[in-house]
């Protein structure tokens, strides 16, 4: 109900109906019960702030008068609540630094031009590893592939309102695969990630062995000849992170991570 009806009339015991009378533009988005003015449309302040209607009084002797109203839509704040966050990237090298930035959050949300806050929420069980820089999610820890692979947290947005939304992540470790040259040795390995045959090219190579990641040697190759490029053969090894143990003629030890 809008508005109650009333008629001014000299007769001041008469009784009155009303109706809508013609010229009335929007006399359809209402009606009329009794003397009670209803809505009959769904407002929207930002499509149609004002609407005309035109109302016809009418006594027990069937005198009438006529006259238009304008009935105006007052302005509410629709805030609507976060309904998604989205991360734009949710991995990061076990090489990578402190303080690294990870991806950036950032929030769905119906209200186009709202403002966003992002905190971690409740149950994260690794927020402690990370931090939250306005919408940068920053590394906090050191990482390690062997020792961790995956990272849970929880974070929560929150909009000018009060409104907010939270979600769980899962952040993945990277395996460091690059191709990494010894200064002395000039020692490659490719390609890495491997496929069939792993490659290990370098000067004074001595053997070179291969384990997997709970320790066990699967593959070994002792380089009687000396030569300047081994080719190990990876086919019939499963899917996974492998140590390659490259001893040199001066007994120094390196070891690297290939993936298969």
């Amino acid at each position: 109900v809008i508005g109650i009806l009333s008629a001014i009339d000299a007769d001041i015991n008469d009784t009155h109906t009303f109706v809508f009378a013609d010229g009335g533009t929007d006399n359809a988005s209402f009606t009329i019960d009794g003397a009670n003015l209803k809505l009959n449309t769904v407002l929207d302040y930002e499509t149609k702030t004002s609407y005309s209607i035109k109302v016809k009084a009418s006594d027990v002797a069937g005198e009438s008068f006529e006259r238009s109203f304008t009935i105006t839509v007052t302005d509410v704040n629709e805030n609507f609540a976060p309904t998604d966050i989205q991360l734009s990237n949710a991995s990061v090298s076990e090489d990578a630094s402190l303080e690294t930035v990870i991806g950036i959050l950032s929030a769905i949300d119906a209200d186009i031009n709202d403002t966003h806050t992002f905190v971690f929420a409740d149950g994260g069980t690794d927020n402690a590893s990370f931090t939250i820089d306005g919408a940068n999610l920053k590394l906090n820890t050191a990482l390690d592939f062997e020792t961790k692979s995956t990272y849970s947290i929880k974070v929560k947005v929150t909009d000018v309102a009060g409104e907010s939304f939270e979600k769980e992540f899962e952040i993945s470790v990277m395996i460091s695969t690059g191709i990494e040259p010894n200064p002395k040795s000039e020692l490659q390995l490719y390609p890495n990630p491997v496929v069939d045959h792993l490659k290990v090219r370098g000067n004074d190579i001595k053997n070179v062995k291969v384990f997997n990641v709970i320790g066990k040697l699967v593959l070994a190759f002792n380089n009687d000849g000396n030569l300047l490029e081994l080719e190990l053969n990876f086919s019939d090894l499963k899917a996974g992170l492998y140590l390659v143990r490259i001893e040199l003629n001066n007994n120094k030890v390196i070891t690297k991570k290939v993936v298969k």
